[in-house]
């Protein structure tokens, strides 16, 4: 993928082939990553490993191994740090190249796809992948091999496990020398019970089939799957890459005798790719028809569209529901801090609530992060700035617990609207008597702070091109 281009990530393939992709992520481990390609060697499968930088680093014997054997090698970041989406781009860029810099240093192969921990995405990983020419590969099954009780899996495993799936395992990190049998149990019930072609996940991507491709109410659906979980079905549902990146809902239907029951699936817009392939639990009886049968975006099913609060800490307004990602969401509202990327792609917000922030700004600051703000908005979609001009912002010197500080900015009504223009949003409305009746009491739950001039609202508005 070259830098600019598509962003076009992975994690299931509809495919007409009986094939399947294996991978691990956190190694290459002594004592762990040797066992599980024994037992790969054992049924003739091929898997994917995407490798810690720093692990192979460490093991560049096991590494070689790896690529020795005819697996796939990726990276899954260079440190295994949590909080990749509040990275920026360069720094997500310098890791991707270390991590694939170590990879290339083991093996003699330069590795060209990616998978973050965790499963992160944001709009600034999606820049590294594409200056660094890398794939990003998700899952659309995870085993959650660190956790106990294997034989209560091995059912889910492979009930889940359709043609088409990426199944995530772990060779390093939680699983770990004293509990690699549980992992290697895993995969030899898979191996041995799922009649199929494991290959690896580039591979399997070409294998990709688009007549399999079905459309459900504009959104491309890829595939299905579905098991027996007592009484009921858990299924689930997997869209094109780009219907989930920008945020779905749909609805799972099964059919039996006549009879049928649903259940609903929400994701929210950016969101981590662990969220993607969400399973619903359906009451009906067994054998059962699934399907979906209806798939709106996260903003379709919602009056105003998704809108995202964006505050500090305890000066939020509650009662804005909140589409964001869960892991950044505190009591449904996300405080942001500014000059930071905001993880949602372009234009796919209808409705931004600021409130506070601009007096935690460097006055210098507020043109790129009411870029960055436009930038998120859908044309037509509208910025709302709720903040008071009396308030100040102190950094205190180091070593002193009171006074000595520097007052960073302040912030007015006019200047607020300076910047909207500049920034090139049109329609400025500053009549916070009119906007708290467009958009209700909530705006306003002190209603005497509409009086005198310190209090102030703005609404802005992304132009339509």
């Amino acid at each position: 993928m070259q830098a600019g281009s598509r962003f076009n990530p992975v994690y299931f393939v509809p495919t007409k082939e009986n094939a399947v992709a294996i991978t691990f992520d956190d190694g290459p481990t002594p004592g762990v990553t040797d066992v599980l390609l024994r037992t790969l060697d054992e049924y003739g499968a091929k898997a994917t490993f995407f490798m810690v930088g720093d692990q192979a680093r460490k093991h560049p014997d096991i590494a070689k191994m790896v690529s020795a054997a005819g697996h796939e090698i990726g990276i899954h970041s260079d440190r295994h740090k949590k909080g990749m989406r509040e990275w920026t781009t360069e720094e997500l860029t310098a890791d991707f190249s270390a991590a694939a810099d170590a990879v290339e240093q083991a093996t003699g192969a330069r590795p060209a796809i990616v998978r973050t921990p965790f499963g992160n995405l944001c709009q600034s990983i999606i820049e590294a992948c594409g200056i660094t020419s890398m794939k990003y590969v998700g899952w659309s099954l995870s085993v959650r091999d660190w956790q106990g009780h294997v034989g209560d899996k091995t059912e889910k495993l492979v009930g889940m496990s359709v043609p088409g799936s990426i199944v995530l395992f772990h060779d390093g990190g939680r699983v770990d020398e004293n509990n690699v049998q549980r992992t290697n149990s895993l995969l030899t019930n898979l191996l041995k019970e799922r009649k199929a072609q494991f290959v690896t996940a580039s591979e399997l991507e070409r294998k990709w089939d688009d007549k399999l491709v079905a459309d459900v109410c504009g959104k491309r659906l890829l595939g299905l799957s579905s098991r027996r979980s007592g009484s009921a079905v858990e299924a689930a549902a997997f869209f094109d890459p780009f219907d989930v990146m920008l945020g779905i809902s749909y609805v799972i239907r099964c059919t039996a005798d006549g009879s049928s029951s649903e259940g609903s699936v929400n994701i929210a817009p950016m969101s981590n790719v662990s969220d993607w392939c969400q399973t619903t639990i359906v009451e009906s009886d067994w054998p059962a028809k699934t399907e979906v049968s209806s798939a709106l975006s996260a903003t379709a099913q919602r009056t105003g569209g998704i809108k995202l609060n964006l505050g500090c800490k305890d000066h939020i307004l509650p009662g804005w529901e909140n589409t964001d990602t869960p892991d950044k969401a505190v009591n449904g509202i996300v405080p942001w801090q500014w000059n930071q990327k905001l993880p949602h792609g372009d234009g796919t917000v209808e409705l931004i609530l600021i409130q506070h922030c601009t007096n935690h700004c460097h006055t210098e600051d507020f043109e790129s992060n009411f870029a960055e703000i436009k930038r998120v908005l859908k044309p037509g979609g509208k910025v709302l700035i709720k903040d008071a001009d009396d308030r100040f912002y102190v950094w205190r010197k180091i070593g002193k617990r009171r006074g000595g500080g520097l007052i960073v900015s302040t912030t007015s009504e006019p200047q607020i609207v300076k910047i909207l223009e500049k920034t090139g949003f049109s329609g400025i409305e500053t009549d916070k008597y009119k906007l708290v009746d467009r958009y209700g009491p909530i705006l306003n739950r002190v209603e005497r702070l509409l009086d005198g001039n310190s209090f102030f609202i703005v609404e802005g508005t992304k132009p339509v091109e």
